[in-house]
Formats: structure tokens, sequence, C-alpha cells
């Protein structure tokens, strides 16, 4: 069974906003926010005990 549910991507974008309102264009960025945070967290550790490591290092 092969039905278009859209015409295009003004009519995603209207019915979306239509039925499910302007949080509709948010749905699972909850989700992708909560799966991304492990990674920022350990980036953003890392880089800054590098960068605290490399001007310990310059220093001497």
């Amino acid at each position: 069974d092969h039905h278009v549910k859209y015409t295009g991507t003004i009519d995603c974008f209207s019915r979306t906003l239509k039925v499910e309102g302007i949080f509709g264009f948010y749905k699972g960025c909850l989700a992708a926010t909560i799966k991304q945070l492990p990674y920022s967290v350990i980036t953003y550790i890392v880089y800054e005990q590098t960068r605290y490591y490399i001007e310990r290092l310059s220093k001497t």
C-alpha cells in the first residue's frame, strides 16, 4: 500500500502546525538532547583538561 501523506514541504509544515501545533516541530528534541549530553560533557572535560596541561607545560 503506497499512499502519499503529504504533497510537499509546505503541506507537511501546515498540516503539522494544524494538527500538533508549534510543539509538533520539536518532537524528539528532548530524546536527541539526552542522547547527545554525555558526549558533550565528556568532550568539554577532555578539552578543558588538555588545555590546562598544555598551558602548564608551556609555562615551564
